[in-house]
């Protein structure tokens, strides 16, 4: 296993982020934010169209190493506020990110390791995953967008539930609360995730990525609003070249070849 504190790779149109430091649970230190940014933008440069994140070891992370400035007390707050930008940095990150992405959660995802998983776009969960918001128990506060995200994710009853008692939530109170779509044991985890994202990254590009736009869009304007974005998609799509790709393929009976224009 590579020393680095996140692996990536490419499989054709898909990406895979493993965050790697398995010796702590793969808690995250600045240098982790730093890399994993960095794999976002590869990942977004490469021309990507799915993208799974996942885990080294038994953990997907167990949140900050708060034993790792610039989080340690005594840091001058300028160097903290200019850290967590950094962090909230992340979740804008994945939101705006034209590939559409997989958390493969494979154990504990705890304070930011929950946060990431609340960001992406699909979640398939091991058996063994469960998620954790340590931050009221520790005098703490989340980040990543979390208290806009997770109501919208899971309802606020259930949100509210989840961060305010700090409580362990397993695998399966997970796939209850429509937050991971499939619970799966351990050795199927990651084979799933990669099928899934070759499925999503064998559709025609521009299509999901205004899908991954209005989904978003739509917690937050109204009906007429998604109505009208609705309406602007389609015109774009029907002056796409992939559209008429798309239909030869159904009436040939062939995998379509999508080049994203």
């Amino acid at each position: 296993m590579s020393d680095e504190t996140v692996l990536y790779h490419e499989d054709g149109l898909v990406g895979v982020i493993t965050l790697n430091r398995p010796s702590v649970l793969n808690a995250v230190d600045h240098a982790m934010v730093t890399r994993l940014a960095a794999c976002l933008d590869q990942a977004r440069d490469s021309g990507m169209r799915a993208l799974v994140i996942t885990g080294s070891g038994r953990a997907f992370t167990s949140g900050h190493d708060l034993t790792e400035p610039p989080l340690t007390a005594g840091t001058p707050i300028g160097e903290v506020h200019a850290y967590l930008w950094e962090i909230q940095h992340l979740t804008t990150r994945i939101l705006e990110h034209p590939a559409i992405v997989i958390a493969a959660i494979n154990g504990a995802a705890v304070g930011m390791g929950a946060e990431l998983s609340v960001a992406a776009d699909l979640r398939l969960a091991s058996e063994q995953a469960y998620l954790l918001f340590p931050e009221v128990r520790l005098a703490l506060l989340e980040t990543n967008g979390v208290t806009w995200l997770l109501p919208r994710a899971v309802g606020h009853a259930r949100a509210s539930d989840w961060l305010l008692t700090g409580r362990r939530v397993p695998a399966g109170e997970l796939a209850a609360a429509g937050f991971v779509s499939r619970v799966l044991p351990p050795a199927e985890l990651l084979p799933v995730a990669m099928e899934m994202a070759r499925e999503v990254a064998a559709s025609a590009p521009r299509s999901l990525r205004l899908v991954k736009r209005m989904l978003h869009k739509g917690w937050t304007g109204d009906l007429h609003a998604s109505l009208l974005a609705e309406i602007d998609g389609v015109v774009a799509t029907s002056q796409s070249p992939d559209l008429q790709e798309g239909m030869r393929a159904f009436q040939e009976k062939r995998v379509p070849r999508y080049s994203g224009e």
